[in-house]
Protein backbone atom coordinates (compact mmCIF):
# COMPACT_ATOMS: atom_id res chain seq x y z
CA UNK A 1 0.00 0.00 0.00
CA UNK A 2 1.88 3.28 -1.08
CA UNK A 3 1.90 6.31 0.64
CA UNK A 4 -1.06 7.91 -0.83
CA UNK A 5 -3.59 5.09 -0.64
CA UNK A 6 -2.70 4.54 3.32
CA UNK A 7 -3.36 8.67 3.97
CA UNK A 8 -6.98 8.43 1.99
CA UNK A 9 -7.63 5.29 4.03
CA UNK A 10 -6.58 6.92 7.78
CA UNK A 11 -9.06 9.91 6.14
CA UNK A 12 -12.33 7.66 5.84
CA UNK A 13 -11.01 5.61 8.70
CA UNK A 14 -11.35 9.16 10.79
CA UNK A 15 -14.72 10.20 9.17
CA UNK A 16 -16.50 6.74 9.83
CA UNK A 17 -15.33 7.68 13.50
CA UNK A 18 -17.13 10.61 14.12
CA UNK A 19 -20.37 10.43 15.98
CA UNK A 20 -23.21 10.59 13.61
CA UNK A 21 -24.98 13.22 14.93
CA UNK A 22 -22.21 15.26 15.41
CA UNK A 23 -21.98 15.51 11.50
CA UNK A 24 -25.88 15.73 11.44
CA UNK A 25 -25.75 19.01 13.40
CA UNK A 26 -23.00 20.47 11.59
CA UNK A 27 -24.70 20.03 8.01
CA UNK A 28 -28.03 21.52 9.61
CA UNK A 29 -27.46 24.37 12.13
CA UNK A 30 -25.26 27.05 11.65
CA UNK A 31 -22.80 27.98 14.00
CA UNK A 32 -23.63 29.70 17.14
CA UNK A 33 -21.68 32.53 18.35
CA UNK A 34 -19.06 32.13 20.95
CA UNK A 35 -20.44 34.01 24.32
CA UNK A 36 -17.01 36.48 23.33
CA UNK A 37 -18.15 37.38 19.79
CA UNK A 38 -21.95 38.04 21.40
CA UNK A 39 -19.81 40.80 23.96
CA UNK A 40 -18.85 42.35 20.71
CA UNK A 41 -21.90 43.09 19.07
CA UNK A 42 -23.82 46.11 19.64
CA UNK A 43 -27.01 46.25 21.19
CA UNK A 44 -29.01 46.59 17.59
CA UNK A 45 -26.86 43.69 16.54
CA UNK A 46 -27.95 41.29 19.20
CA UNK A 47 -31.75 42.53 18.51
CA UNK A 48 -30.83 41.68 15.00
CA UNK A 49 -29.85 38.24 15.55
CA UNK A 50 -32.61 37.73 17.92
CA UNK A 51 -35.24 38.19 15.44
CA UNK A 52 -33.73 36.14 12.94
CA UNK A 53 -33.43 33.52 15.21
CA UNK A 54 -37.38 33.82 15.77
CA UNK A 55 -38.11 33.79 11.64
CA UNK A 56 -35.65 30.65 11.16
CA UNK A 57 -37.41 28.71 13.86
CA UNK A 58 -34.16 27.54 15.52
CA UNK A 59 -33.78 24.91 18.25
CA UNK A 60 -32.12 26.45 20.92
CA UNK A 61 -28.06 27.31 20.31
CA UNK A 62 -27.21 25.95 24.29
CA UNK A 63 -23.23 26.51 25.69
CA UNK A 64 -22.18 26.38 29.26
CA UNK A 65 -24.61 27.75 31.87
CA UNK A 66 -26.50 30.19 29.69
CA UNK A 67 -27.68 29.89 26.47
CA UNK A 68 -27.08 32.34 23.52
CA UNK A 69 -27.62 36.17 24.57
CA UNK A 70 -28.07 35.28 28.21
CA UNK A 71 -31.54 33.43 27.36
CA UNK A 72 -32.08 29.71 29.01
CA UNK A 73 -33.31 26.68 27.05
CA UNK A 74 -36.92 26.74 28.77
CA UNK A 75 -36.77 30.59 28.25
CA UNK A 76 -36.42 30.42 25.10
CA UNK A 77 -38.98 28.20 24.42
CA UNK A 78 -41.52 30.63 26.02
CA UNK A 79 -40.20 33.21 23.59
CA UNK A 80 -40.49 31.06 20.39
CA UNK A 81 -44.42 30.57 21.87
CA UNK A 82 -44.87 34.16 22.13
CA UNK A 83 -43.39 34.42 18.69
CA UNK A 84 -46.58 35.96 16.75
CA UNK A 85 -47.13 38.99 19.83
CA UNK A 86 -43.16 39.38 18.97
CA UNK A 87 -43.31 39.79 15.62
CA UNK A 88 -47.12 40.91 15.05
CA UNK A 89 -47.29 38.77 11.86
CA UNK A 90 -44.56 41.63 10.10
CA UNK A 91 -41.92 39.70 7.76
CA UNK A 92 -37.82 39.71 9.03
CA UNK A 93 -37.23 42.66 6.22
CA UNK A 94 -39.79 45.06 8.41
CA UNK A 95 -38.82 44.50 11.65
CA UNK A 96 -34.85 44.93 10.78
CA UNK A 97 -36.28 48.59 9.32
CA UNK A 98 -37.69 48.70 12.68
CA UNK A 99 -34.54 48.07 14.51
CA UNK A 100 -32.18 50.01 12.19
CA UNK A 101 -34.46 53.13 13.22
CA UNK A 102 -35.20 52.73 16.62
CA UNK A 103 -32.39 54.66 19.06
CA UNK A 104 -31.57 53.14 22.15
CA UNK A 105 -32.05 54.85 25.63
CA UNK A 106 -31.05 54.46 29.52
CA UNK A 107 -33.78 55.29 31.75
CA UNK A 108 -31.25 56.02 34.31
CA UNK A 109 -29.40 52.24 34.02
CA UNK A 110 -25.91 52.91 33.86
CA UNK A 111 -25.32 49.92 32.05
CA UNK A 112 -28.44 49.22 29.87
CA UNK A 113 -29.33 49.93 26.04
CA UNK A 114 -33.21 50.06 26.38
CA UNK A 115 -35.47 50.14 23.03
CA UNK A 116 -38.90 50.67 21.71
CA UNK A 117 -39.41 49.00 18.65
CA UNK A 118 -42.97 50.29 17.74
CA UNK A 119 -44.57 48.46 14.50
CA UNK A 120 -46.48 49.78 11.90
CA UNK A 121 -49.50 48.57 13.19
CA UNK A 122 -48.89 51.00 16.26
CA UNK A 123 -47.83 48.14 18.98
CA UNK A 124 -44.85 48.54 20.51
CA UNK A 125 -42.13 45.69 21.88
CA UNK A 126 -39.65 47.31 24.51
CA UNK A 127 -36.31 45.40 24.78
CA UNK A 128 -33.61 45.87 27.81
CA UNK A 129 -30.43 44.45 27.09
CA UNK A 130 -27.02 44.77 28.98
CA UNK A 131 -23.39 43.02 28.37
CA UNK A 132 -24.61 40.94 25.98
CA UNK A 133 -27.59 39.75 27.34
CA UNK A 134 -31.61 40.12 26.96
CA UNK A 135 -32.41 41.26 30.75
CA UNK A 136 -35.94 41.82 29.62
CA UNK A 137 -38.97 41.41 26.77
CA UNK A 138 -41.93 43.43 27.33
CA UNK A 139 -45.14 42.80 24.82
CA UNK A 140 -47.25 45.74 24.21
CA UNK A 141 -49.10 45.72 26.93
CA UNK A 142 -46.39 46.20 28.42
CA UNK A 143 -46.37 42.49 30.42
CA UNK A 144 -43.20 40.87 30.54
CA UNK A 145 -42.56 37.42 28.07
CA UNK A 146 -38.85 37.13 29.30
CA UNK A 147 -36.56 38.55 32.37
CA UNK A 148 -33.22 37.46 33.15
CA UNK A 149 -32.83 35.48 37.00
CA UNK A 150 -29.21 37.47 37.56
CA UNK A 151 -28.83 35.93 41.01
CA UNK A 152 -26.57 39.00 41.69
CA UNK A 153 -29.93 41.04 41.56
CA UNK A 154 -32.46 41.54 44.16
CA UNK A 155 -34.81 38.83 43.45
CA UNK A 156 -37.82 41.29 44.83
CA UNK A 157 -36.78 43.26 41.67
CA UNK A 158 -38.42 41.58 38.76
CA UNK A 159 -40.04 43.93 36.41
CA UNK A 160 -43.29 42.23 35.26
CA UNK A 161 -44.66 45.32 33.69
CA UNK A 162 -42.31 47.59 32.06
CA UNK A 163 -41.89 50.44 34.16
CA UNK A 164 -40.11 53.69 33.11
CA UNK A 165 -39.43 57.16 35.24
CA UNK A 166 -41.66 60.22 34.24
CA UNK A 167 -42.43 63.58 35.93
CA UNK A 168 -45.40 65.25 34.56
CA UNK A 169 -45.48 67.84 31.80
CA UNK A 170 -48.79 70.40 32.86
CA UNK A 171 -48.73 73.95 33.21
CA UNK A 172 -51.19 73.91 36.27
CA UNK A 173 -48.46 72.37 38.21
CA UNK A 174 -50.27 69.12 38.93
CA UNK A 175 -52.15 66.25 37.50
CA UNK A 176 -54.48 63.84 38.72
CA UNK A 177 -54.67 60.51 38.90
CA UNK A 178 -57.64 58.68 37.74
CA UNK A 179 -58.68 55.54 39.28
CA UNK A 180 -59.73 54.24 35.56
CA UNK A 181 -58.28 55.04 32.31
CA UNK A 182 -60.80 57.97 31.34
CA UNK A 183 -60.95 61.59 32.10
CA UNK A 184 -64.67 61.04 33.61
CA UNK A 185 -63.12 58.50 36.46
CA UNK A 186 -63.13 59.62 39.91
CA UNK A 187 -60.01 61.31 40.92
CA UNK A 188 -57.67 59.52 43.72
CA UNK A 189 -54.81 61.53 43.89
CA UNK A 190 -52.29 64.02 41.94
CA UNK A 191 -49.00 63.82 40.54
CA UNK A 192 -46.76 67.67 41.26
CA UNK A 193 -44.68 69.18 39.28
CA UNK A 194 -40.74 67.49 39.19
CA UNK A 195 -42.46 64.73 41.67
CA UNK A 196 -40.62 61.19 40.17
CA UNK A 197 -43.35 58.31 39.39
CA UNK A 198 -42.95 55.33 37.05
CA UNK A 199 -45.02 54.15 34.12
CA UNK A 200 -46.11 51.13 32.04
CA UNK A 201 -46.54 52.20 28.03
CA UNK A 202 -49.30 50.21 26.68
CA UNK A 203 -49.69 50.33 22.92
CA UNK A 204 -53.65 50.46 22.80
CA UNK A 205 -54.39 52.93 25.39
CA UNK A 206 -53.41 56.26 25.63
CA UNK A 207 -53.90 56.09 29.81
CA UNK A 208 -51.15 54.67 31.73
CA UNK A 209 -50.92 53.16 35.01
CA UNK A 210 -48.75 55.08 37.36
CA UNK A 211 -46.77 54.08 40.37
CA UNK A 212 -45.17 55.22 42.75
CA UNK A 213 -41.71 53.56 42.56
CA UNK A 214 -41.01 50.29 40.55
CA UNK A 215 -42.15 48.27 43.67
CA UNK A 216 -45.32 49.08 44.11
CA UNK A 217 -48.87 48.37 42.62
CA UNK A 218 -49.99 50.89 40.33
CA UNK A 219 -51.99 53.96 42.29
CA UNK A 220 -54.16 54.76 39.17
CA UNK A 221 -54.03 56.25 35.64
CA UNK A 222 -52.85 59.42 33.80
CA UNK A 223 -53.16 60.84 30.26
CA UNK A 224 -50.03 59.99 28.11
CA UNK A 225 -49.91 63.86 27.31
CA UNK A 226 -49.39 64.60 30.74
CA UNK A 227 -45.34 62.87 30.54
CA UNK A 228 -41.90 64.11 30.23
CA UNK A 229 -39.81 60.99 29.77
CA UNK A 230 -36.02 60.56 31.43
CA UNK A 231 -34.28 62.41 28.61
CA UNK A 232 -35.92 66.16 28.83
CA UNK A 233 -35.55 65.59 32.98
CA UNK A 234 -33.68 68.58 35.02
CA UNK A 235 -30.28 67.04 36.01
CA UNK A 236 -31.53 67.17 39.56
CA UNK A 237 -34.44 64.64 39.42
CA UNK A 238 -31.95 62.38 36.34
CA UNK A 239 -29.61 62.02 39.32
CA UNK A 240 -32.13 60.64 41.83
CA UNK A 241 -33.34 58.21 39.29
CA UNK A 242 -29.63 57.32 38.48
CA UNK A 243 -29.45 56.64 42.44
CA UNK A 244 -32.84 54.42 42.27
CA UNK A 245 -31.55 52.37 39.15
CA UNK A 246 -27.44 51.93 40.45
CA UNK A 247 -26.64 48.45 40.04
CA UNK A 248 -29.44 46.01 38.77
Amino acid sequence: MNTRIRLLYRVVMFVCMIPSHIIAQESVILPAPTPKEVLEWSSHDLLHAFYQRLFENRKYDYYGEFGIFGIRPDEWEKIMQNRSALTQGYQLDVIEKIINESPSYDDGFEMDSLFSLTFPNGKTIYVDISDGSFNHIWLPDGLDVYYSHDESCNPAVHYYYFKRPAIICDSDGYTNIRERPNKDSKIVGRLLRNQLFFFTPASDTEWYQVYTDELTPSIGYIHKSKITLYNDFPEMIKEQVHKIRNGC
